[in-house]
Protein backbone atom coordinates (compact mmCIF):
# COMPACT_ATOMS: atom_id res chain seq x y z
CA UNK A 1 0.00 0.00 0.00
CA UNK A 2 1.68 2.99 -1.39
CA UNK A 3 0.47 7.19 -0.85
CA UNK A 4 -0.43 8.33 -3.68
CA UNK A 5 -1.74 11.10 -5.16
CA UNK A 6 -5.22 10.96 -6.64
CA UNK A 7 -5.96 15.05 -7.00
CA UNK A 8 -4.23 15.03 -10.51
CA UNK A 9 -6.97 13.02 -11.10
CA UNK A 10 -9.60 14.86 -13.56
CA UNK A 11 -13.99 14.63 -12.63
CA UNK A 12 -16.40 16.74 -13.96
CA UNK A 13 -18.04 17.63 -10.89
CA UNK A 14 -18.96 20.94 -10.06
CA UNK A 15 -18.05 22.48 -6.45
CA UNK A 16 -19.62 24.60 -4.09
CA UNK A 17 -16.77 26.63 -2.72
CA UNK A 18 -17.15 24.44 1.15
CA UNK A 19 -15.32 21.43 -0.61
CA UNK A 20 -12.51 23.36 -2.33
CA UNK A 21 -11.05 24.16 1.26
CA UNK A 22 -11.14 20.59 2.37
CA UNK A 23 -9.44 19.54 -1.52
CA UNK A 24 -6.70 22.33 -0.93
CA UNK A 25 -5.93 21.15 2.61
CA UNK A 26 -6.09 17.31 0.92
CA UNK A 27 -3.63 18.31 -1.84
CA UNK A 28 -1.12 19.74 0.53
CA UNK A 29 -1.46 16.78 3.00
CA UNK A 30 -0.51 14.56 0.15
CA UNK A 31 2.36 17.00 -1.19
CA UNK A 32 3.57 16.97 2.70
CA UNK A 33 3.53 13.25 2.92
CA UNK A 34 5.02 12.85 -0.33
CA UNK A 35 7.71 14.72 1.13
CA UNK A 36 7.99 13.04 4.30
CA UNK A 37 8.33 9.43 2.31
CA UNK A 38 11.12 10.73 0.30
CA UNK A 39 13.03 12.14 4.07
CA UNK A 40 12.79 8.41 4.78
CA UNK A 41 9.66 8.53 7.12
CA UNK A 42 7.99 5.32 7.41
CA UNK A 43 4.75 5.14 6.45
CA UNK A 44 3.57 3.99 9.34
CA UNK A 45 5.25 7.21 11.09
CA UNK A 46 3.72 9.30 8.59
CA UNK A 47 -0.23 8.01 8.65
CA UNK A 48 0.44 8.00 12.76
CA UNK A 49 0.97 12.03 12.40
CA UNK A 50 -1.78 12.78 9.37
CA UNK A 51 -4.35 10.86 11.66
CA UNK A 52 -3.27 12.62 15.10
CA UNK A 53 -3.46 15.82 12.84
CA UNK A 54 -7.18 14.98 11.53
CA UNK A 55 -8.35 14.29 15.23
CA UNK A 56 -7.73 18.12 15.99
CA UNK A 57 -9.02 19.73 12.90
CA UNK A 58 -12.93 20.43 12.81
CA UNK A 59 -15.22 18.32 11.05
CA UNK A 60 -16.28 19.56 7.40
CA UNK A 61 -19.91 18.65 8.20
CA UNK A 62 -19.79 20.68 11.34
CA UNK A 63 -19.94 17.75 14.35
CA UNK A 64 -17.72 18.15 16.91
CA UNK A 65 -16.96 16.25 19.95
CA UNK A 66 -14.93 16.94 22.95
CA UNK A 67 -13.31 14.10 26.07
CA UNK A 68 -16.29 13.12 28.37
CA UNK A 69 -14.19 14.25 31.36
CA UNK A 70 -14.19 18.10 30.08
CA UNK A 71 -17.57 18.07 29.89
CA UNK A 72 -18.06 19.72 33.23
CA UNK A 73 -16.16 22.26 32.67
CA UNK A 74 -17.96 23.25 29.51
CA UNK A 75 -20.28 26.43 28.78
CA UNK A 76 -23.89 26.33 28.18
CA UNK A 77 -24.40 26.24 24.58
CA UNK A 78 -27.37 28.01 23.03
CA UNK A 79 -28.47 27.72 19.36
CA UNK A 80 -31.53 28.52 17.59
CA UNK A 81 -34.14 26.14 15.23
CA UNK A 82 -36.97 27.37 13.26
CA UNK A 83 -36.35 30.56 15.35
CA UNK A 84 -36.65 28.91 18.49
CA UNK A 85 -33.78 29.51 20.79
CA UNK A 86 -32.52 25.89 22.89
CA UNK A 87 -30.59 25.94 25.50
CA UNK A 88 -28.31 23.17 26.21
CA UNK A 89 -25.79 22.69 29.49
CA UNK A 90 -23.07 20.53 29.69
CA UNK A 91 -25.11 17.90 31.97
CA UNK A 92 -27.80 17.43 29.12
CA UNK A 93 -25.11 16.39 26.64
CA UNK A 94 -24.70 12.84 25.88
CA UNK A 95 -21.57 11.20 26.64
CA UNK A 96 -20.40 7.50 24.97
CA UNK A 97 -18.60 6.86 28.43
CA UNK A 98 -22.22 7.13 30.00
CA UNK A 99 -23.28 3.64 27.81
Amino acid sequence: MGIESVVDKSTDKSSDGVHDIMCTACEMTILWMQNQLKRNKTEEQILDYVNQLCDRLPSPNGESTVECSSLSSMPNVSFTIGGKVFHLSPDQVWCSADI
